[in-house]
């Protein structure tokens, strides 16, 4: 059923193979460029994570794992609050480290989402969006959650230097299925309440 699902609309589709803990090991020590401290650290809370080794044999959630674990010293037991926590520390690195001014954090996380859960209304996936209508959508989600006038285009600008939005040609669209969603699940903070 897998490869007539992905034959089906005949455009080139790749499955990402799952690591095996050999293959996870081996990851950890290059991506902690080999220094014996730091990878040891990282693989004894990954192997503690009992509940998600499942989720940490994709090299995505694996990559951004242990940039948490090096870090903060400490993962969270979910795929989501992994993405969030990643997210949260490339935004805030952004803020702090780099000294920017104009960056309100809370409100990059809820332009975003307004902008993901339109995305998701309309085709349920992470489908990329002409920069234009993306734009458009920052500048409604500001207009509609009463927040001062700001530069779309900031936004999206510090989305495509963190990697969670990517460009190609005119389109725009967030980097990875897994931020998409985040986004969503986010949003439906501020449509509850």
């Amino acid at each position: 059923f897998d490869s007539y699902q992905n034959n089906m609309f005949q455009i080139p589709t790749f499955l990402i193979q799952k690591l095996d803990q050999n293959q996870i090991k081996e990851f950890v020590e290059k991506y902690c460029f080999n220094v014996k401290e730091v990878s040891s650290n990282v693989l004894k809370i990954l192997k503690s994570k009992k509940n998600i080794q499942e989720l940490l044999s994709r090299p995505l959630l694996l990559t951004r794992a242990i940039e948490i674990i090096k870090i903060d010293n400490y993962l969270p037991e979910k795929e989501g609050q992994i993405i969030e926590k990643f997210i949260d520390m490339l935004l805030k690195r952004e803020k702090d480290e780099k000294k920017d001014p104009l960056l309100n954090i809370d409100n990059f996380k809820l332009l975003l989402s307004y902008a993901a859960q339109y995305i998701w209304h309309k085709s349920q996936s992470n489908t990329p969006l002409h920069a234009f209508k993306f734009n458009k959508l920052l500048v409604e989600g500001a207009d509609k959650f009463g927040l001062e006038r700001f530069n779309a285009g900031y936004i999206t600008r510090i989305g495509y230097e963190l990697e969670i939005l990517s460009k190609n040609g005119d389109l725009i669209q967030f980097y990875h299925q897994s931020y998409h969603e985040f986004f969503c699940k986010h949003f439906l903070k501020y449509e509850i309440y």
